[in-house]
């Protein structure tokens, strides 16, 4: 990692959630690690990691 690129709490708490999510860990797992107290706050970074997941590219074998 270049030494100006930063790190930010955000950032680290969506990467945990987008690694968790595509390893197959539960909803309940991730929102007791991460504090989330609304599904609905947490379910919005598993969407994005759908998208890393679910890609049409796979299809392909790309």
């Amino acid at each position: 990692m270049p030494s100006t690129e930063r790190l930010s709490p955000h950032g680290l708490r969506a990467g945990f959630v987008t690694e968790a999510y595509m390893a197959g860990a539960r909803d309940e797992q991730v929102m007791d690690h991460t504090r989330h107290r609304d599904l609905k706050t947490m379910r919005g970074y598993v969407r994005r990691a759908k998208l890393v997941t679910e890609s049409a590219s796979k299809l392909l074998d790309l």
